[in-house]
């Protein structure tokens, strides 16, 4: 197993957060099976108490969550200074099987978490609680998929040898890589068009208020995005047209300008996906968050064209 200061840091931060979660589950069961607002009784007095304390562990551990994923995309580029071969965090990403899987199953409980800490600020605004299950519902999916991230951090972090080499991202992203290739049989072309048209589907599905369509659009998005940075646009950020890797974004010798664009790629499809979700829950407008998912969206796709036209114009030339 591989050793770090900042990983130990990391682990005990997870843990305690999945603590917290174990310690609120008996009180969550108690709140779906027994509430009732309407009853006067000393039990009903209680569980609003209980709700109210669950809450507040709630809302500590998540928003956590949310910081914690950043830091942990700098933990693995730390960590790729330990491993021979890896020149950044996609080296230790495929160090293992579980890599991958982990870094998708944090954003899938980034969304989650997101979605229910939304859900949580409507229901505070209501005298009568109305969204207290449907909140502790998205609790127990919470629950199970943290207890599952802690699993999979487990048997990730203590497969990674130190001793084995591990793929570079010139290997995994590059032309002769047997990692990913573009969807559908699709060439790089094929993918830009479709990614400038489906941000003119996001915009206009917005101005039109089709909340549907624009949240299946921003999905879309968020896939032709990943092939869209990785395979073209980063190519322009490292000036290098055989350079092809989402991780190294995050260096800081390219200014750690992959916060900026995978940040606002990942909230765009998260307050779309959130705002579609908390609609159909609640009787609140969601149009802020779709604003929000539609003004993130224009952040990652100007910021991926900016570098393209400024390149252009200092070499005359595309790479």
């Amino acid at each position: 197993m591989i050793f770090s200061k900042s990983l130990v840091a990391f682990l005990f931060v997870e843990v305690t957060i999945g603590l917290l979660f174990i310690f609120s589950f008996y009180f969550a069961y108690m709140i779906l099976t027994r509430w009732n607002f309407n009853s006067p009784s000393k039990l009903q007095y209680t569980l609003e108490k209980r709700d109210y304390f669950v809450s507040l562990i709630l809302y500590f551990a998540l928003s956590s969550k949310v910081v914690l994923l950043p830091f942990f995309i700098n933990l693995l580029n730390s960590l790729s200074e330990k491993l021979p071969g890896a020149m950044c965090a996609a080296g230790v990403v495929s160090a293992n099987e579980y890599g991958q899987l982990l870094l998708i199953l944090k954003v899938v409980i980034i969304f989650v978490s997101g979605t229910w800490l939304i859900l949580n600020a409507k229901d505070k605004l209501e005298v009568n609680l109305p969204y207290v299950k449907p909140r502790y519902y998205l609790y127990l999916i919470l629950f199970f998929l943290i207890i599952f991230e802690l699993l999979i951090e487990y048997l990730y972090f203590t497969n990674i040898s130190t001793e084995e080499v591990v793929l570079c991202c010139s290997a995994l992203y590059g032309a002769n890589s047997n990692g990913l290739t573009l969807p559908f049989g699709l060439d790089i072309f094929a993918v830009l068009y479709l990614f400038y048209a489906t941000w003119v589907l996001l915009f206009l599905s917005y101005i039109k208020k089709y909340l549907l369509i624009n949240t299946v659009a921003n999905i879309f998005y968020l896939v032709l995005s990943f092939y869209a940075l990785t395979y073209f646009f980063s190519t322009y950020v490292y000036e290098l047209p055989t350079h092809k890797c989402p991780y190294c974004l995050f260096q800081k010798e390219y200014h750690y300008i992959g916060y900026l664009l995978w940040g606002s790629l990942i909230g765009g499809s998260f307050y779309a996906i959130a705002g579609f979700v908390v609609s159909k829950i609640t009787r609140f407008k969601t149009d802020y968050l779709y604003r929000n998912s539609l003004v993130l969206d224009t952040i990652f796709i100007l910021a991926c064209t900016l570098y393209v036209v400024v390149y252009y114009l200092k070499n005359g030339v595309f790479l």
